[in-house]
């Protein structure tokens, strides 16, 4: 488990987007991170404050090779991967970039908003 605040850690996401973005990569913070990013008022409001655990972002997986370059050369290392997904840690925390297309029991596409907003999706 990780010791960085939810500060530290969406800071870290954001710093994430944004260096993939200098490479004309385009990448997006799903989840708590992506939350915490998006809603100034978690902070301020207890009943919606939570522990982010990991950072989980999306990305075209054509783009995969190059971002995991962008997470190495931040200080993370690659632990894991599989045609969808793969995984880095640092300092105890964990991300995962993930393909836009999800399929577990369903199928959700993401691909569209990829282009939308930054740095969340």
């Amino acid at each position: 488990m990780t010791q960085m605040t939810n500060d530290k850690l969406a800071g870290t996401a954001r710093e994430l987007v944004d260096a993939a973005a200098q490479k004309n990569l385009t990448m997006r913070v799903l989840g708590a991170g992506a939350v915490y990013l998006a809603c100034e008022s978690i902070k301020t409001h207890a009943k919606l404050q939570r522990e982010i655990e990991n950072l989980y972002f999306v990305a075209a997986e054509k783009d995969f090779a190059a971002l995991a370059e962008v997470f190495q050369t931040r200080g993370w290392q690659l632990r894991g991967k599989d045609n969808t997904r793969w995984q880095f840690e640092r300092e105890g925390a964990r991300a995962e970039l993930w393909h836009p297309i999800f399929r577990e029991g369903h199928r959700l596409d993401l691909s569209a908003r990829l282009a939308l907003a930054s740095p969340t999706i």
